[in-house]
């Protein structure tokens, strides 16, 4: 459960609603989750289903007999019932939901005799230390509720400008700069972080370039990579982020690009197509395909959190 509420922290520095869960089977630990709906605009990533994906991606099997998940939060109707399906043996929880707690509070699913699976429950594991970091998330967003011009306020922070404050945490504390060299975000990520009040101590500069043209005059990629791979590819974002650094006095760069849609993909390569990379810091480079679905702007913010919560990983901050 400790582990959880750290998780519940991460959530927490994400302007996300405070809960982490971790899943665990014969000591090991398959899966971790904390709440992230809002960053990932999708209603259903709770803590609880979060651990379950990751855990059951592990395995390789939805199904998780054995299991125990520890939550920093009694499950809701959708989590519970997430729980069932996975065939979970027993779940701990620390603070119990009056208002919507699906494991006795309100609502009694996970011991129902009327399904053909029933999981054994036990509440108030570091219940006071769980209720807590709750109530401070919810004080804090009923105390000013206004968050910076120009972003979805969550409380009183926003999940761009929250994880943009935690990246510049971890890059001055390195003494690193960081450079952006963007395509399809046209700039986004370069706004929310120079949105943070002391952003020139730790941001370089930043790069946009839309045409390929651009690309190659600007950071260097070389014609035969677009040729051969295309834009909206992992080893064009490569060569992105490596020019960037290059063209650049950053320690840290990061690079963007994919089709934000609604038109411009492909069957190979649908619109949502987004790769970024990233080079510098403590860990080797890196590049990755994300599949997004959501509206052109949807696609493009998502994007730009993908690639702030990816710079804080590679640091080595879970903050």
């Amino acid at each position: 459960m400790r582990e959880a509420l750290l998780l519940a922290q991460r959530a927490r520095d994400m302007g996300e609603v405070p809960i982490g869960a971790v899943l665990v089977r014969d000591g090991d630990v398959l899966g971790e989750g904390w709440n992230c709906p809002i960053s990932r605009c999708d209603p259903s990533a709770h803590a609880e289903v979060m651990a379950l994906r990751a855990a059951a991606s592990r395995v390789g099997n939805y199904r998780l007999p054995g299991a125990t998940l520890y939550v920093t939060l009694e499950p809701c109707v959708m989590c519970a019932g997430a729980i069932l399906h996975a065939r979970l043996a027993r779940v701990v929880f620390g603070a119990l939901d009056p208002k919507g707690g699906a494991a006795g509070s309100v609502f009694t699913v996970l011991g129902t005799e009327r399904l053909n699976h029933r999981v054994e429950v036990q509440g108030g594991c570091l219940g006071e230390a769980c209720g807590e970091v709750l109530q401070l998330f919810f004080q804090e967003r009923r105390r000013d509720s206004a968050g910076p011009s120009g972003y979805q306020t969550v409380g009183y922070r926003t999940v761009l400008y929250t994880l943009a404050e935690v990246l510049g945490r971890a890059l001055s504390a390195r003494g690193d700069k960081l450079v952006t060299a963007e395509s399809c975000t046209g700039g986004w990520l370069a706004q929310a972080i120079t949105a943070v009040p002391g952003s020139s101590g730790w941001f370089e500069r930043g790069f946009v370039v839309y045409s390929n043209a651009s690309k190659c005059e600007l950071l260097g990629v070389r014609a035969e990579t677009l040729a051969r791979f295309g834009a909206v590819s992992t080893e064009t974002a490569a060569e992105m982020a490596e020019g960037a650094l290059q063209a650049s006095h950053a320690d840290v760069s990061v690079a963007i690009t994919g089709i934000a849609g609604p038109a411009g993909g492909t069957a190979e390569k649908p619109a949502g197509t987004i790769c970024l990379a990233w080079r510098g810091g403590p860990q080797p480079p890196h590049a990755r395909v994300f599949e997004i679905d959501g509206t052109r702007e949807g696609v493009r913010r998502q994007a730009v959190v993908a690639a702030l919560e990816g710079l804080i990983e590679r640091l080595g901050t879970g903050a």
